[in-house]
């Protein structure tokens, strides 16, 4: 089954968040996975347990799995996209520009440099930009 038929009332959205967007209407959405009621969308196998943290949050094929598995499962109604998350929590962009990051159970904590006045540039072999390479192309 495509992912696309996955969301049943996709005319509908879509007219929700044009509409949205062009500053009329309401969209009532959601930005985590909210468990759909009766089969899944697609047999997905559900991912083993993280071994710890760090594979939780950042390892990408681990991340990847949880994600198809989730997605499978999700409820799209009212507007709900069927959205990856592959986000490394609420400071992706100040990681991606040289800060570190910290997984702990129900986020991700991020620590700044220890430069604060050093000049802020994206370094294409930063680590954390590469991870979000590979979420993405997962």
């Amino acid at each position: 089954m495509s992912t696309m038929l996955w969301k049943e009332n996709w005319a509908e959205s879509r007219r929700h968040y044009l509409d949205w967007w062009a500053g009329k209407g309401l969209v009532i959405t959601m930005w985590d996975y909210v468990r759909t009621v009766g089969a899944p969308h697609a047999l997905v196998a559900v991912p083993p347990p993280a071994r710890d943290l760090n594979q939780r949050w950042f390892d990408p094929v681990w991340r990847a799995a949880d994600i198809h598995y989730q997605l499978a499962n999700s409820s799209f109604k009212a507007d709900i996209m069927a959205v990856a998350n592959t986000h490394l929590g609420p400071g992706s962009l100040a990681a991606i520009l040289g800060a570190e990051l910290e997984g702990s159970e129900d986020t991700i904590w991020i620590h700044p440099t220890p430069e604060r006045n050093a000049p802020i540039v994206l370094d294409p072999n930063n680590r954390w930009w590469q991870l979000h390479l590979d979420l993405v192309r997962l």
